[in-house]
């Protein structure tokens, strides 16, 4: 099973040392080797081979006869620059081996195709590709269908579209197996109508794709089995309506979509979702099971949401994207009564501290709170005034501070917090900004100048921390 392309060397040598050897058996250690390997079954040899990169993976097969074969038993197929090449590429490293990396992969599949009973469970490609291979891409998808892949992953470029990629590829029909697929995840391609096909999907992940309203519903209709619906940068994309019928989702979130202006909502099973974008024209209804919600913006909208949603548990604001300064209309915030962990992500606090108050006053049941700031400077004349509020929260045991600078006004602004919350358990500081990109953690290290500054400022935020509290600096 010799694929053009790929480096034997490594295998070529063992092979080379074990012809030596053969009849020999004057060594107790190889005799013993040898006994084990045979020993093994071929389901623990192929599950070992599946933790190899592709490369060394196929190499294996030049071991002995009983290798030859065992790496296209391997369910899952990962085709990117670590399993094609052995290491990571860059951008440009990975435009200038585009023709290598289509004609390695091209080889393995024909290797696979030639065997009618291997089965593919997972086909994942990740590589800088171009219209000019995109003939290529729709073999490999029509390959994997025709296998009965139930997870697919393909993205094939960054940031951005293959003009003419389209998925289902266009030369598909409806003969191809569809049914088997549940996971479905595509980056740089342009979804177009489909045929009804994929009845069993349970997640879609769309990142920078051109899909059309229609493409879109089409493909929404056909999955009565969704649970995760992930959106992330689609082109063309202007309205997005939840039917009812998708009872089984869980999971909805949206990411900085800018042709989006209309989005209508009824899932009855929804328990998280995320809007990251410009404001536009959103109705609900049906969502009572929500309890984690992270939005861009908040307004009338907003509050008449939050009134609804009497489960919700976690609320995440990322407001420094798109809002200069939290200076908003706080007095329409109903009570969040069952609202536990609430993360706010701000440029400024200027003009809007005392808003700033009236939110945590109206999550009366707050265990965790977390502020994590963008701006230079979060000092403002109404941190001036906190002791006139006199505000303080009874059940808030966890406080984070990100965009900690150690200035007067960040220590003003942790006493501060510190005071509010009489039974706090736990203060954390971050040095500089923390935000949750979709759906991680990001942060930015810090040098270790400045963290040796934040550390100076410990002492004096310590003092006021209750006797059974205590005070952690994240360096990471």
């Amino acid at each position: 099973m010799y694929i053009p392309g790929f480096s034997y060397k490594c295998f070529e040598t063992t092979c080379s040392c074990k012809r030596m050897n053969e009849g020999k058996q004057t060594k107790l250690g190889d005799s013993i080797l040898q006994d084990r390997t045979v020993l093994l079954p071929d389901e623990l040899l192929i599950h070992i081979l599946s933790y190899m990169p592709l490369r060394q993976a196929v190499s294996t097969s030049l071991l002995s006869r009983r290798w030859r074969n065992l790496w296209m038993k391997n369910p899952n197929l990962m085709f990117d620059a670590y399993n094609i090449f052995g290491r990571e590429l860059n951008y440009v490293e990975q435009r200038l081996k585009t023709l290598q990396f289509v004609r390695l992969v091209n080889g393995v599949i024909n290797q696979l195709v030639s065997s009618s009973s291997i089965c593919v469970s997972t086909f994942s490609g990740h590589y800088e590709l171009s219209g000019e291979v995109v003939s290529f891409i729709d073999r490999w998808v029509l390959f994997s269908l025709d296998r009965n892949v139930q997870t697919l992953n393909l993205h094939f470029r960054k940031g951005t579209t293959i003009g003419s990629w389209f998925f289902p590829p266009q030369m598909a029909s409806p003969q191809t197996s569809l049914c088997h697929l549940s996971h479905l995840r595509l980056g740089g391609c342009e979804v177009v109508p489909t045929f009804g096909g994929f009845k069993n999907l349970k997640l879609v992940s769309l990142t920078s794709v051109i899909v059309t309203d229609q493409a879109f519903e089409d493909l929404l209709s056909n999955c009565l089995l969704l649970e995760d619906l992930f959106v992330c940068s689609a082109e063309k994309l202007t309205s997005i309506r939840i039917p009812e019928s998708l009872v089984r989702l869980k999971f909805l979130h949206l990411y900085l979509c800018h042709d989006l202006l209309n989005l209508e909502l009824n899932a009855r099973n929804l328990s998280s979702f995320t809007y990251i974008g410009p404001k536009l024209t959103f109705s609900f209804n049906n969502i009572s099971k929500l309890l984690i919600l992270r939005l861009g913006w908040i307004d009338e909208v907003f509050s008449q949401l939050m009134s609804k949603n009497l489960q919700l548990h976690t609320l995440v604001l990322d407001l420094d994207l798109f809002f200069e300064k939290f200076d908003l209309d706080y007095e329409i915030l109903p009570t969040l009564a069952s609202l536990k962990v609430l993360i706010l992500s701000v440029v400024s606090l200027s003009g809007g501290f005392l808003g700033f108050i009236n939110f945590l006053k109206a999550a009366p049941s707050l265990y965790k709170f977390g502020l994590h700031l963008k701006g230079p400077s979060f000092y403002t004349h109404d941190l001036e005034k906190r002791l006139c509020e006199k505000f303080r929260h009874e059940n808030v045991r966890e406080i984070e501070l990100s965009g900690f600078l150690g200035q007067k006004g960040h220590i003003e602004l942790a006493i501060m917090l510190i005071e509010s919350a009489v039974v706090l358990e736990k203060m954390t500081i971050v040095p500089f900004g923390k935000r949750l990109y979709l759906n991680k953690w990001c942060c930015e290290k810090p040098e270790k100048e400045q963290i040796d500054a934040i550390r100076k400022c410990a002492d004096q935020i310590s003092s006021k921390l209750p006797a059974t509290a205590k005070l952690e600096i994240l360096e990471y």
